[in-house]
């Protein structure tokens, strides 16, 4: 289930949330397939703006929504993910890090062309 909207750029941090508990305020707990995950994407309109989108995974019990909301098929892949407020210059002990866990945990990252 998806919602998206546009918003200034510097409040893109506080807008994913609000659109995540906007999404997750329509639905029950049992529709909510991974409770407290979300996907966020943005788009980046001009200098101050982006259209953001957010969306949570819900289980096939849920059919239909109302508008605003949207219902979007997604192929499901394991991903792991890190945060940072490092600039993408000094992610480097980060991203080490992120692939000694990889190794201990023996996955490996797939890459799709």
């Amino acid at each position: 289930m998806t919602l998206s909207d546009t918003v200034l750029l510097s409040e893109v941090k506080d807008q994913v949330v609000y659109l995540h508990n906007k999404i997750t305020a329509q639905l029950t707990a049992e529709a909510i397939q991974y409770p407290g995950t979300f996907l966020s994407q943005h788009e980046v309109l001009n200098d101050s703006s982006v259209v953001l989108c957010v969306a949570v995974a819900v289980t096939d019990s849920l059919r239909d929504v109302k508008e605003p909301f949207e219902m979007i098929e997604m192929d499901e892949h394991p991903a792991v993910m890190i945060q940072t407020q490092k600039s993408y210059t000094d992610m480097d002990e980060d991203i080490s890090i992120m692939y000694e866990w990889l190794k201990k945990n023996e996955k490996r990252p797939q890459y799709k062309l």
